[in-house]
């Protein structure tokens, strides 16, 4: 079991505590969307973990798309072997990352939160096609 899978298997159990949750799609039992390919989801994954390590000193400790991403890619990896996806996330990461050479998290917020913004400017259609097949699991939490 990765451990992707023991986090979404624990937020669905939190959730549970929460009250009823309505989804459209229950990422751990559905395929991941159709269309995109092993590519595409670690490609989102890199992308959306990018702009989430600039955005955790404001306060973001967890990325739950970078994570269905990444959960999607082991499903669809090339002959099964889940083990690829970790070594390409990275990869995709350091790729979107390499905009900013130097960079240090450490960084003052407003010089991270401008670099955060230049790189969804910069990859703007991606965020949004990512974006758009995240809605596939978005879960609405009602109070029970």
């Amino acid at each position: 079991m990765s451990r992707k899978t023991r986090v979404l298997e624990g937020a669905a159990l939190a959730a549970s505590f929460m009250g009823p949750v309505g989804c459209a799609h229950d990422p751990l039992t559905d395929p991941p969307p159709r269309g995109p390919g092993y590519e595409q989801e670690v490609a989102c994954t890199g992308l959306m973990s990018a702009l989430h390590k600039l955005g955790e000193p404001e306060g973001w400790t967890y990325d739950r798309r970078a994570d269905m991403f990444a959960y999607w890619a082991e499903l669809l990896a090339p002959g099964g072997d889940f083990m690829l996806v970790s070594g390409a996330v990275r990869a995709s990461t350091s790729r979107f990352l390499a905009r900013f050479p130097g960079l240090s998290l450490m960084e003052d917020l407003a010089e991270l939160k401008r670099k955060h913004e230049e790189l969804r400017l910069a990859h703007a259609q991606a965020v949004y096609g990512c974006e758009r097949l995240s809605r596939a699991f978005d879960i609405e939490v009602v109070a029970g």
